[in-house]
């Protein structure tokens, strides 16, 4: 069974306070924050979001930033910078009660990617990852480590998350589908690594390139997706990644629509 929420990814580009204002009127009780960009969270952001639940069934995941690191840079400075940023982040995470933290791989940056003999940087950011799972653990937080949609993801290959997930008990899979289906890895991740995927994020595209579209637009590619998961048995978070709040409960819809003409209620649980 899935439990279906959304990225507050649909809300980035407003101010905060707007974001609290809709989750508190909002039907959706399960929001993956961003914790990136202008949301990163400081002690005003986790204080919001801790009086818009307090009297509200509302469950928080996080995500960790993405956008302006790389624990795998090659420029010593930068890559202990992101490795702080992703532990404080994991910080953020246990101020507001949350059970999942999701986060990129590294990155091969430019010097990595042309010369094979500048991959330190990427060891270097494999051992932090696992101590970063230990750090996350002890918290009772699940570290999920997200599948990219570039061949720059220094964890990328079913056979690097094989290797990867055979050195930590601690972390567990974010199945980006629409990651997965751009880079034509679907099939290979969900045969080989259904035992340890744990998180789902979802959107639409154009079999071309990861859009962030409503699902009701572009390519139906996810509809035989889900029905494989499903095969699996998972019971697991369904996470929608929108860059509108309306294109999300648009997204919402539709997932709704298909989960009661394919299978019944029983498949999906939507907070709200």
């Amino acid at each position: 069974m899935f439990n279906i929420g959304v990225s507050s990814l649909c809300f980035i580009s407003k101010d905060f306070e707007v974001f609290i204002d809709s989750l508190k009127f909002s039907n959706i009780r399960f929001w993956e924050i961003v914790d990136d960009g202008p949301h990163f969270l400081d002690l005003n952001k986790i204080s919001l979001l801790l009086n818009a639940i307090s009297s509200e069934d509302i469950i928080f995941s996080l995500h960790a930033p993405y956008t302006s690191v790389n624990i795998s840079a090659t420029n010593y400075k930068v890559r202990k910078f992101s490795m702080d940023v992703y532990m404080e982040s994991v910080e953020h995470a246990h101020a507001i009660g949350c059970k999942y933290i999701v986060f990129h791989p590294g990155l091969l940056d430019s010097f990595s990617y042309l010369f094979n003999d500048l991959r330190d940087s990427v060891i270097e950011s494999i051992y932090f990852l696992l101590s970063l799972g230990d750090k996350c653990a002890s918290y009772g937080i699940t570290p999920l480590l997200e599948n990219l949609a570039t061949e720059r993801s220094t964890i990328l290959s079913i056979n690097s998350f094989k290797d990867f997930l055979s050195k930590s008990s601690k972390f567990m899979v974010a199945l980006d589908i629409s990651h997965a289906h751009v880079m034509g890895l679907f099939n290979g991740y969900l045969n080989n690594l259904h035992n340890r995927i744990a998180y789902l994020h979802i959107s639409g595209n154009d079999d071309k390139a990861d859009r962030h579209w409503p699902l009701n637009v572009g390519s139906q590619y996810w509809r035989g997706y889900l029905k494989e998961i499903l095969n699996f048995g998972f019971n697991c978070p369904l996470i929608i990644e929108n860059l509108s709040y309306f294109d999300a409960l648009k997204s919402l819809d539709t997932l709704k629509s298909f989960f009661k003409n394919e299978f019944s209620t029983e498949f999906f649980h939507i907070s709200i």
